[in-house]
């Protein structure tokens, strides 16, 4: 039982220093190779202890916070949605308006407008 609970806040720990990597590179380029180096744990290991933990895969929460982060610079500030797009990581104005889409239900422009 004291096991189980050493390990659960290993684990937690982990997701933790996880996602205090992923919000401070949250406009440069994050690999899983990145994290596992941060963690000391396989890539799949990792994988696994972040969705258990969070619900999402890394992947998902990345794109998440990021999409988040681009929300909040469309609302405060005049920063072109390209430049925006640009600086969390996508190729092309139409791949963030695709992402933002999805997960907002509004295009950057009118998400903007309002």
């Amino acid at each position: 039982m004291v096991k189980d609970t050493v390990l659960k806040e290993d684990y937690v720990d982990c997701v933790n220093s996880v996602i205090d990597y992923i919000e401070e590179s949250l406009s440069a380029q994050v690999t899983i190779s990145d994290l596992c180096a941060k963690t000391f744990y396989s890539p799949v290991h990792l994988q696994r202890i972040f969705l258990h933990t969070v619900g999402e895969t890394i992947g998902q929460y990345l794109k998440g916070r990021r999409l988040s982060e681009a929300a909040d610079r469309l609302a405060t500030t005049s920063m072109p949605i390209l430049e925006i797009a640009l600086q969390f990581g996508y190729d092309s104005q139409e791949s963030f308006t695709r992402a933002f889409r999805s997960k907002y239900f509004i295009t950057p422009g009118k998400y903007r407008r309002l």
